[in-house]
């Protein structure tokens, strides 16, 4: 039976030999050493899918060391770990029974035996309140005391919290290259000495009990004379403001300096060059004998009642505190002039802005503020964007029928920046007209005008594109609307005609001139054209076509000879200017002016001799034959004459 068992072990461990001969190989020197063949031989491709070949195990020193793990088996691969195959062809050795340790004991000693050699330390080595006790009852607990179970201990102080701990923070340091008593880093660049911390005094700001630096600091960095200096001067001046221990007040000490010594120890001891801002010269305490007596008794007498009287000052009653200053303007040095002002009057302002409520207060803010322009300009700033915010709560509930908006709001339109003020009318006012127009009834028997003139009032609170925006979005669709169907109802249309103009003279000149404005209103006399000329009805009323004609023909002419006016204006400006033409050659008459652009654009302008229209000369522009007619360019169509602008003249001529 024996040598059966025998026989079947031999043979499974020259199977294993037989597989493992495929991985290593021997050398040809020494039959004892292995080696490692990388290259992929058939037995790779053959047992690729073989469960049961032999496969690579991490041991537990490879996975807590990684490339640092040592391995001084020589009877295992270097690279591959894990448990040992048991050897089979050994000799079968038997043992005698005995009293089986207890399983626990066994347990300990089998991961004893995972680790590693160099991390097995006997038990002799450490000291006695480091080894493990025994109790009474049996067995061993672990101590909480002192210590770690392995690494070099070389500071008492460094890393004592491992003794909680097995030490793996030095054995990793100590297998990546540690030496202990040398700092850290690839040249051992780290320091050795940990960092220290002091402990404050109190519960003061860095800096308010002295220096905190340490002696290992001073031994690192050791501070340069212009730092002890400074930190002298420094406890110096702290020492005037504490109080003095035997509990009296000690009267701090004062040194005489002009603007300009400041300006210099200002400079040096930021180490560049910059200036004192001129609010925190003002701040200065000036006294010294280097001022001159009138600036000294000005700045010592005259000053102290200047800021009793300003304490005592209301900021709403301005006239008198304005008309002061300004009757010292000339006598008072600008220093102190600014001193006063943003010191003494600026914080008064501020403050009585902040309590301004626009709603309840009677007396408008422009009323006490303004007076100041002249002499704070630019120091006003920062008032303007908290009166914009209340001035825009106040106008939330507001309806564009209360006219004391605009009373409140014109006089700062010439104060704010033009952007800040467009953008406050874009968010406060543009929307509550657009819902005015909106709201408008357009009925040409029984028209009511109060909404509509509620919205031109602000003509020149808002911007030009802001006010045409609202008429070609909220009223002329519907203007155009109600003129299409009261044409198509048989109207009058004599009524009509003073309809029409009598809208059109409810815009400014400005309005009229706009482009987009311009369009609507030819909208609607184009629509009227189309009503008379239309065959579809019966009855015409006598008269119609001919008046609808005249008004197109008369309103057309209009806006050429305002055209022209305008393009003449610009003519002249630029002959003012000197740009352009010389002064010997400004245009006198509209004549002179389509001449000198046919002459800017080589085009012949030249009169056709004998003949007229109308008693009026005929010329030709290039192939177009025109006559003029008080300002408008009239050009030759199929049936009849054309009013045309000079621009439109020149690109038919081109």
């Amino acid at each position: 039976m024996l040598s059966l068992v025998w026989h079947e072990r031999e043979a499974e461990a020259k199977a294993v030999k037989m597989s493992m001969s495929h991985l290593y190989g021997k050398d040809q020197d020494d039959d004892e050493v292995e080696m490692e063949r990388f290259e992929i031989s058939d037995w790779d491709l053959e047992n690729e899918f073989n469960p049961d070949r032999v496969r690579h195990r991490q041991t537990k020193e490879d996975a807590i060391y990684g490339m640092w793990a040592e391995n001084d088996s020589d009877d295992e691969r270097p690279s591959f770990g894990g448990k040992r195959s048991k050897d089979y062809s050994a000799p079968v050795n038997f043992i005698s029974a005995g009293i089986r340790r207890p399983a626990a004991e066994e347990n300990d000693e089998e991961k004893d035996s995972d680790d590693s050699e160099e991390e097995k330390v006997k038990r002799e080595d450490f000291p006695k309140e480091f080894a493990p006790k025994k109790l009474k009852t049996g067995g061993f607990f672990k101590s909480s005391s002192k210590g770690f179970t392995g690494g070099h201990r070389t500071n008492q102080e460094i890393g004592t919290w491992e003794k909680h701990t097995k030490g793996i923070g030095q054995k990793l340091l100590q297998k990546m290259g540690y030496v202990p008593g040398r700092g850290l880093g690839k040249n051992a660049q780290g320091i050795v000495a940990p960092i220290e911390a002091k402990m404050r005094k109190g519960k003061g700001a860095i800096g308010a009990y002295g220096s905190e630096r340490t002696e290992q600091s001073l031994k690192d960095f050791p501070i340069v004379d212009s730092d002890e200096e400074a930190e002298e001067e420094f406890q110096k001046e702290m020492s005037q403001w504490r109080k003095d221990p035997a509990g009296g007040k000690k009267k701090p000490k004062y040194t005489f300096k002009t603007v300009e010594e400041l300006k210099a120890k200002g400079a040096s001891a930021l180490g560049k060059k910059m200036a004192t801002p001129q609010t925190e010269l003002s701040q200065v305490k000036v006294r010294g004998s280097r001022l001159s007596p009138p600036l000294k008794l000005m700045w010592e007498v005259w000053m102290p009642c200047v800021r009793n009287v300003v304490s005592q000052w209301l900021p709403r009653n301005c006239a008198p505190m304005v008309d002061f200053l300004e009757n010292w303007m000339p006598a008072v040095p600008l220093w102190i002039l600014d001193n006063i002002l943003e010191q003494l009057i600026f914080p008064k302002l501020q403050r009585e802005v902040e309590n301004w409520n626009p709603l309840t207060d009677t007396v408008p803010i422009h009323a006490w503020i303004h007076p100041w322009l002249p002499l704070m300009q630019m120091r006003l700033e920062p008032l303007y964007s908290p009166i914009r915010n209340k001035l825009s709560n106040a106008l939330q509930k507001w309806h564009p029928s209360d006219s004391s908006a605009k009373l409140i709001l014109l006089p700062w339109k010439n104060v704010f920046t033009p952007g800040s003020w467009e953008a406050f009318m874009l968010k406060n006012i543009v929307p509550k007209l657009g819902m005015c127009l909106t709201e408008f009834v357009i009925n040409p028997h029984q028209q009511h005008m109060d909404t509509f003139h509620w919205v031109m009032d602000w003509e020149d609170m808002i911007s030009a594109s802001s006010l045409i925006g609202l008429l070609e979005k909220n009223f002329f669709p519907k203007w155009l609307q109600v003129l299409c169907s009261w044409l198509s109802n048989s109207p009058n249309y004599e009524e009509v005609t003073k309809w029409y103009l009598g809208w059109k003279s409810m815009f400014s000149d400005q309005v009229l001139a706009h482009p987009t404005i311009k369009e609507k209103f030819n909208e609607a006399l184009d629509i009227m054209n189309r009503a008379v000329t239309s065959t579809v009805g019966g009855y015409m009323q006598p008269g119609a076509r001919e008046n609808i004609a005249y008004l197109t023909h008369t309103e057309r002419r209009r806006d050429f000879q305002y055209e022209a006016m305008q393009e003449r204006r610009e003519a002249e400006n630029l002959a003012h200017r000197g740009i352009g033409v010389s002064s010997a050659s400004i245009p006198m008459n509209f004549k002179d002016l389509i001449q000198a652009k046919a002459e800017e654009h080589n085009i012949v302008f030249m009169p056709l001799m004998g003949k007229r229209h109308e008693g009026k000369q005929l010329y030709t522009f290039g192939r177009i034959v025109i006559y003029i007619d008080r300002g408008v360019v009239f050009v030759q169509g199929e049936k009849t004459w054309v009013p045309t602008s000079l621009q439109s003249l020149i690109d038919m001529a081109k």
